[in-house]
């Protein structure tokens, strides 16, 4: 059963993309309300903390009108950059939230 939510444009929101985002919201949600903002010690925090700010640095600077020949519009480049966003905070939320990957032969 094909399901997606309608954005008014030709394409939808597939479930696992509004899955992640709610999980991730959650967990940001979660951490603020604890009062406790910290992410698991990794190798591959910083980095993708560094390509998050690049991402949405670039969308902004995308916005000014330095290159006026034929630009994409607003909603295919905020679904670009929500797609950018939504992984890195997929990475993030599985690298703090599964704590044990022992292997289980029950």
């Amino acid at each position: 059963m094909p399901f997606g939510l309608g954005t008014g444009s030709e394409s939808e929101l597939n479930p696992p993309f509004l899955l992640v985002a709610l999980l991730a919201g959650l967990w940001i949600l979660d951490m603020l309300l604890r009062g406790d903002i910290r992410l698991a010690p990794s190798r591959t925090t910083l980095p993708i903390i560094a390509f998050l700010i690049v991402t949405i640095l670039a969308f902004g600077v995308g916005q000014l009108p330095w290159f006026v020949t034929n630009p994409a519009p607003l909603r295919a480049q905020l679904g670009g950059v929500a797609i950018y966003i939504l992984s890195m905070l997929a990475f993030l939320l599985v690298g703090n939230q599964v704590l044990d990957l022992g292997n289980s032969s029950d």
